[in-house]
């Protein structure tokens, strides 16, 4: 239903001019290579590239290519624990009934994401605010995401292998919180990424990437992995209540194998978002004048 509400907006949006009038403020880097350029004396007004162009030269940005696929995993494992986490929460015995595993569950969520995303943002205030050049901006931000990420990988695995209640609170809430952290620098990233004028469109196709390879699949996935390594995990309907199937205690590791299988999808967060960090040529910024006007893909 909110798809269909949301179609004539789309098509108002796709009838709109394209090209708007003005221009984005050039970073130091765009400026200094339209300085030294031959033809900067003899400059003539240029159309802005196409809706195409524009997208084939963001997606011929490595740096962005990384970060869009990390982001996609990162999605990805978000989906699946806030789909299934009561599930996992009840069904690995740690809480009673599903109200009770719910409501632990969005307990930590909410906390996590309360400290979590304000202190990313603070942390990299602190190492990139300022005067900080776009390719530092970048470097930070990646060296936050790419951190976070592992560490999150860490207390999530952890959390799978916990026998008690409370350490596995403790261990997911943790997870959680560093899952939180890297939110405000992964769409830093990728507008730092791109050249000033396909800020926009770049982090709209981050978060097409996003969508199409992760969250939307993704408990699709979980659920037909579940079905298959835990079967009983299901509800069943109980003097018209929902609730989770009390054979769901005899396939606790198949459960706890599906949990762990979900979050090691965080392996390949921390390989895309580091890869840019190890090889410099991979991690660097694109801007100057051949990149927003596609000359480089003519």
């Amino acid at each position: 239903l909110e798809g269909m509400l949301m179609v004539p907006f789309v098509l108002i949006c796709w009838m709109l001019p394209y090209q708007l009038k003005g221009g984005a403020e050039k970073d130091a880097g765009e400026v200094s290579m339209e300085a030294h350029s031959p033809s900067s004396s003899h400059r003539t007004e240029r159309k802005g590239p196409s809706l195409y162009n524009e997208v084939k030269a963001i997606l011929s940005i490595p740096v962005f290519i990384n970060i869009s696929l990390g982001y996609a995993a990162y999605c990805a494992v978000l989906a699946g624990i806030s789909t299934f986490g009561p599930i996992f929460f009840q069904g690995l015995q740690f809480f009673p009934d599903e109200k009770s595993a719910s409501l632990h569950f969005s307990a930590i969520v909410a906390l996590a994401g309360v400290v979590g995303t304000p202190v990313g943002g603070y942390i990299s205030d602190r190492l990139a605010g300022g005067k900080a050049s776009r390719e530092q901006v970048l470097t930070t931000c990646l060296r936050i995401m790419s951190f976070s990420s592992v560490f999150g990988v860490i207390f999530s695995i952890c959390s799978a292998y916990c026998t008690t209640r409370n350490s596995f609170l403790f261990c997911m809430g943790t997870a959680i919180m560093f899952l939180f952290l890297p939110t405000g620098c992964c769409t830093m990233a990728v507008m730092e990424s791109v050249p000033t004028k396909m800020r926009a469109s770049a982090v709209a196709l981050n978060i097409l990437i996003m969508h199409v390879l992760g969250d939307v699949p993704s408990p699709i996935a979980i659920g037909s992995l579940k079905d298959y390594l835990a079967p009983n995990c299901n509800t069943k309907r109980v003097d018209g209540y929902e609730v989770l199937n009390p054979l769901c205690v005899e396939d606790g590791e198949g459960l706890r194998l599906t949990l762990v299988l979900c979050l090691s999808g965080l392996v390949f967060t921390v390989i895309f978002w580091t890869i840019p960090l190890v090889f410099p040529w991979c991690g660097r910024p694109a801007y100057g004048r051949g990149m927003e006007t596609g000359e480089h893909l003519a």
